[in-house]
């Protein structure tokens, strides 16, 4: 199999289930059914994929026959409009359809993708449907601009060439962080902005053999939130019990301008003066003597829910964390992994849109500490091509998180070397959210894809239904993983159930045999927004 990017594996995981799930409608959504069989007060049994309506006939339509129909109403109950009373034998035959009732003439391309949306029962909207012929031909070649437009469809997406061109890049042209981060952290510049600096503390976690921190680094992020007016630090110091509690944020402040005037060192560039010159944090403003202290009280801080619903805190937090988890035995595997993902998440996230009455944020986000470096280099610079990169790469996550009322979708694609893994991997979330906006982990979808060194591509497709968990596996050698995951099995149940989300099965499947054509669709959603359906044709 081969790797492409997200790949075609985890894709052809989704459009498999896709056809397993029970749909939910979408106004202007156009679909096929068949009328299975009548039924009293004039209704009828329609079949939809592996989905049965009971739909109330309102048009003569005949039965054992399959019909193109378009989704008029989605709520309160759907109803559905037929685009032609002539019955269709295929999804060819729907395809003609559709394009001649749209006076589309339609290429052999065109009508192969309109089939393949219809074949794989995949939601579409005619107005999307035209917007995604014009960039049909954009791709190297039918398939991969079928992938690429699948994805936007399916994600919501503009239909765009600027936005084609990015998902493209993404699925077909991957870009390692690892390696592009090591290209990068090699060619920045020796006379080092605090910028600069703080750019390349981020990026050396995404090594395996990072530089581990000191007190100096703490104090030096201590400093800038007091050149910035910023109070990061002081506040995780203070919540963590560190700072006693009635220290104020001015008498912080006060002792660390005091300690800067006597020690002689330079705002501006905090980093490199703590670094390279030999001053003496004894008698600063630090409240603590070592780095174990120091994570061992910041530790505290993660197991508190309300510290994880704060932003410019769990920013602050995330960063020195990962440090911790990185060089420090005081964290359990699971919290490595745990703090690794949720970390890196919130440090490439951008902070441009968060709320610009608070304090400056001196624990900036991967993203835009990438554009103020990129914005202070010449335009020859050999450090810009790299960042470039990065910035492609996190665009691409950007634009393919989706925020709904009710449910959200994120993909995030995390440094596979600091996770002792050679290649990169991908994440895709899809669930609900609770009333305070916040993800509702208890009902959610979360895909893992994974080029492990001995087991090649491999996708972990998870579903969580009421804190209960469901694992499936897809591998190309099975019963190589069988054995490896039935060792794991029970510490797995016994972890996954002290936090309360009991494992209810694993399954491992074979991807030729259990995936089909491997593309690029939303994933289904992980719950069903209609219940007990009443279908109007």
């Amino acid at each position: 199999m081969q790797k492409n990017g997200i790949t075609k594996a985890l894709q052809a995981v989704r459009i498999k289930s896709n056809q397993h799930t029970t749909r939910s409608f979408k106004e202007g959504q156009i679909v096929t059914g068949k009328v299975q069989k009548f039924l009293p007060q004039n209704k009828a049994m329609i079949q939809m994929g592996g989905q049965r309506l009971v739909a109330q006939l309102e048009h003569l339509l005949k039965a054992n026959k399959r019909y193109v129909f378009q989704v008029k109403q989605a709520f309160p109950f759907v109803k559905l409009q037929v685009v032609s009373d002539k019955p269709v034998k295929n999804q060819k035959e729907s395809a003609s359809i559709l394009l001649q009732e749209m006076g589309v003439k339609g290429t052999k391309n065109q009508h192969a993708f309109l089939s393949f949306l219809l074949d794989h029962q995949l939601p579409f909207q005619k107005q999307r449907l035209t917007q995604a012929f014009s960039l049909l031909e954009r791709g190297s070649s039918f398939e991969e601009s079928r992938m690429v437009l699948l994805e936007m469809m399916q994600r919501n997406l503009p239909m765009t060439k600027k936005v084609f061109d990015i998902t493209y890049a993404r699925l077909f042209r991957p870009i390692s962080l690892s390696k592009t981060a090591n290209t990068l952290i090699q060619s920045l510049p020796s006379t080092h902005s605090n910028e600069t600096i703080q750019l390349q503390n981020i990026l050396r976690l995404f090594q395996s053999n990072g530089r581990e921190f000191t007190t100096k680094d703490v104090a030096a992020y201590s400093l800038t939130d007091i050149q910035k007016g910023s109070f990061q630090t002081f506040n995780l110091l203070k919540r963590s019990g560190l700072l006693d509690k009635d220290i104020t944020f001015s008498k912080w402040q006060s002792d660390w301008s005091s300690w800067v005037k006597e020690n002689k060192v330079n705002l501006n560039q905090a980093f490199t003066d703590l670094q390279q010159k030999h001053i003496s944090l004894k008698n600063s403003p630090l409240p603590f003597e070592s780095m174990d202290e120091f994570y061992q009280a910041i530790k505290q801080v993660w197991n508190e829910p309300t510290a994880k619903g704060h932003s410019q805190m769990q920013r602050a937090l995330s960063f020195w964390l990962l440090q911790g988890a990185a060089n420090t035995p005081l964290f359990a595997e699971s919290e490595k992994i745990s703090i690794k993902l949720k970390g890196f998440t919130t440090l490439m996230s951008s902070t441009s849109g968060m709320n610009t009455n608070l304090p400056a944020d001196s624990y900036t986000s991967l993203t835009d500490l990438l554009k103020i470096v990129n914005s202070q280099a010449d335009g020859k610079a050999a450090y810009k091509q790299p960042i470039q990169q990065l910035l492609q790469v996190f665009s691409g996550m950007q634009l393919q998180a989706n925020d709904h009322n009710e449910w959200a979708q994120f993909s995030v694609q995390l440094p596979g070397e600091t996770f002792g893994l050679h290649d990169d991997f991908f994440m895709d979330f899809e669930g609900k959210k609770k009333d305070n906006n916040e993800l509702n982990t208890d009902y959610c979808r979360v895909m893992f894809y994974l080029q492990l060194h001995q087991l090649n591509e491999t996708v972990i497709d998870m579903n969580v239904q009421n804190k209960q968990i469901s694992l499936t596996i897809y591998n190309q050698n099975p019963k190589i993983l069988q054995p490896i995951v039935k060792l794991l099995e029970p510490a797995l149940r016994e972890n996954l159930g002290e936090l309360h989300f009991p494992l209810t099965s694993i399954q491992i499947k074979d991807f030729e045999k259990n995936t089909g054509y491997q593309g690029t669709p939303r994933m289904a959603p992980a719950y069903n927004q209609e219940k007990g359906l009443d279908v109007k044709i």
